[in-house]
């Protein structure tokens, strides 16, 4: 587990890198305005890609090595271009009837091209996933994110092309790469042969619809209950404010890499491991890794001096630390509860995701308007850790009645921070072993 664990790290870390200097890329030569209309329009895409989801998800990821590969990629990219038809029809009849007056139509028109393009790098990622071939679809996602950082940068500061379009071309670009990428190393993929028929497909299809929409609705909750400020601080102050909320909610997220690169092996050891105690043993030390690690990131944030971020971004992002001040608590919160809602997804409990992500939504529904009237963009950050908050203690309450352990064993002790020095120590002895073995 350690080793799956350090290698995750390695490549989320190189990601995240990337993903940095693209978001300072975005923020500092677009401005927050321009930010504040990227972050919306991703998030636009992001969620329509959740109805391509249901094929192309994990249903997609579960039947992969059950299924033939052509039936497979018949039925997801079928599926994909009925989604985008519709989209655009839709799009069209909403542009017509003036309810979209207030948007560029450019954008709103590209729409169906970007959930395409997200959804057809999916699928052959989710096949890769499904395979077992998880550092081929790591590579693709570090691949992905360059792609788009040397497009932006080109366009940005060699061609000053300083508007929503430099983002939107930096990511069709980007995914299209991906894609013809991955086409070449998923064709080259050995599968046993299996017959296509009408049958054969109208089963699968049944299948995958029974088993991704309601996962695929937990998921959307999920991210929702995330990402559901970003619409509240879009329709009650400015694009300006969603940017800066934005870039602050990014930059603390970097914090979540180990929590979720622990999360993401425990899932896989819980789902195959029968002992009920290993699997609570596993969960136990894993919550204890992500809380010293994660509020040792933490601590660090509160040293970084406002004028570093004004020296990054620029003076329109002169709260900023503020903002990744008030989401703090709730980014620690988030990480470690997150541990737990992996032990109840292996165990075979994903109600409890959804029970607590549904929770969530009602309690940021409640608050954040009020708190925003009062303290503006700060009060979006506080809601926000406020409703990780009361999820973290409901995802708790959950966990001790389902393991019927003591509270007490979920505090970090001694010798937990001793292993984890230890841990690293390991580590770099490793790593500058292999380094010297390489010069």
């Amino acid at each position: 587990m350690i080793r799956s664990v350090i290698h995750t790290i390695g490549a989320k870390s190189t990601e995240s890198i990337i993903n940095f200097l693209f978001a300072w890329i975005c923020s500092f030569y677009l401005g927050s305005n321009t930010y504040g209309e990227i972050t919306l329009l991703a998030l636009i895409v992001f969620f329509i890609s959740q109805a391509n989801g249901i094929i192309t998800g994990n249903s997609l990821l579960y039947y992969s090595s059950k299924a033939s590969k052509k039936s497979l990629f018949i039925i997801s990219f079928t599926w994909i271009i009925i989604i985008a038809i519709s989209l655009l029809i839709t799009i069209s009849f909403l542009m017509e009837q003036t309810l979209m007056s207030s948007i560029n139509k450019d954008t709103m028109l590209i729409i169906p091209l970007l959930v395409s393009l997200t959804s057809a790098v999916a699928v052959f990622q989710n096949y890769l996933y499904g395979h077992e071939l998880i550092f081929k679809a790591n590579y693709f996602n570090i691949l992905l994110a360059l792609f788009k950082l040397v497009v932006i940068t080109i366009l940005t500061v060699g061609y000053r092309l300083l508007n929503i379009w430099a983002y939107i071309f930096s990511f069709t670009t980007a995914y299209s790469l991906v894609f013809i990428a991955q086409l070449i190393v998923v064709i080259r993929i050995k599968t046993d042969p299996n017959n296509i028929s009408i049958h054969s497909c109208r089963v699968l299809i049944k299948k995958m619809f029974t088993y991704g929409i309601p996962m695929q609705t937990s998921l959307t909750i999920q991210a929702l209950n995330q990402r559901i400020s970003y619409f509240f601080i879009s329709s009650f102050l400015t694009t300006s404010h969603l940017g800066v909320f934005s870039l602050g909610l990014q930059i603390t997220e970097s914090l979540k890499m180990v929590g979720i690169s622990i999360s993401d092996v425990l899932l896989t050891k819980i789902a195959n491991t029968k002992s009920s105690k290993k699997n609570i043993h596993l969960t136990l030390k894993s919550f204890k890794f992500v809380s010293i690690i994660t509020m040792s990131g933490i601590l660090l944030f509160l040293f970084l001096p406002n004028s570093l971020f004004i020296f990054l971004f620029g003076t329109e992002y002169k709260c900023l630390k503020q903002i990744i001040l008030s989401l703090l608590p709730g980014l620690f919160f988030n990480s470690t509860l997150l541990t737990l809602i992996q032990f109840f997804n292996g165990s075979g409990n994903p109600k409890i995701n959804f029970y607590i992500s549904i929770l969530g939504i009602i309690i940021i529904s409640s608050i954040q308007i009020p708190l925003m009237n009062h303290f503006q963009i700060i009060g979006a950050g506080v809601s926000t850790s406020f409703m990780f908050a009361i999820s973290f203690i409901i995802g708790i309450k959950f966990f001790l009645k389902y393991t019927n352990i003591k509270s007490k064993v979920l505090v970090p002790k001694k010798e937990d921070f001793f292993e984890i020095l230890s841990l690293a120590y390991k580590v770099y002895v490793k790593l500058k072993i292999n380094h010297e073995k390489t010069r």
